[in-house]
């Protein structure tokens, strides 16, 4: 786990809560509560994404989904969030890609929360782009459950690894060929090394797989560099929609 609880509070605070609060006036005006759907990937030591979100009425426990990433994590978050379901026990983007991932059934919500930086994270070669097509496997799931809106989070963090642009590109088209990735392919390099760059890629690339399945996405961000210039911290927040309705 590399988000310390003031990092969090400090997303939850700024971007997370205004996204998750302006998504719920948005996509249901007449509730008072709005009991939305939560997904969450998180943490024994700090779920208060959940708790912060449930205070302000936009969810309860009993309509939450916490992702452990360790057989551990979940036992402690089940003792945690008994009302809560929790599951997972392993990576959300190698489980994500099973035929039967196990919170299939569970889909659509209403708050996806892809917090990959309470899950454990492999800074190896090829962390993001597993992450990228995950993030593009949940948005597909949404929009196969007719999910007519969401408010959806990533959040990762970028350091000195190169990411792999094409293979992105390559994967986008292999999860669905139907809706293609409007990102042209020489905007980018094959293997992208500068940092800035890789952050400039990161937020084209949310945007436009969100631009795959849902027409309108309202969205901001956080970028903040931490104990280097080769760690970033990148969240970005939005919600998206089919249509104007």
């Amino acid at each position: 786990m590399i988000m310390t609880p003031e990092m969090k509070t400090n997303l939850l605070e700024k971007l997370w809560l205004p996204i998750a609060i302006e998504g719920g006036k948005t996509l249901y005006p007449h509730r008072r509560n709005k009991k939305m759907k939560l997904l969450t990937l998180t943490y024994s030591e700090n779920f208060q994404e959940i708790e912060m979100l449930e205070e302000r009425n936009l969810t309860e426990k009993k309509h939450v989904t916490a992702w452990a990433p360790t057989y551990v994590v979940q036992i402690r978050l089940e003792t945690e969030l008994s009302a809560a379901t929790v599951t997972g026990a392993s990576r959300y983007e190698d489980s994500i890609t099973h035929q039967n991932f196990k919170i299939k059934d569970r889909f659509p919500f209403d708050i996806v929360n892809l917090d990959f930086t309470s899950q454990n994270p492999n800074f190896e070669l090829g962390r993001v782009e597993k992450e990228l097509a995950s993030l593009e496997m949940t948005i597909k799931l949404q929009a196969d459950h007719d999910n007519d809106g969401f408010v959806l989070i990533y959040t990762t963090l970028l350091n000195s690894k190169d990411i792999g642009f094409s293979q992105i590109i390559n994967t986008s088209h292999s999860i669905s060929a139907a809706q293609p990735l409007c990102i042209n392919n020489t905007t980018f390099s094959s293997t992208i090394q500068d940092q800035s760059e890789k952050i400039s890629c990161l937020e084209q690339l949310y945007e436009k797989i969100c631009f795959k399945y849902y027409s309108r996405i309202n969205y901001d961000k956080i970028i903040r560099p931490l104990n280097s210039d080769d760690n970033t911290l990148c969240s970005f927040a939005g919600i998206l929609r089919r249509s104007d309705g």
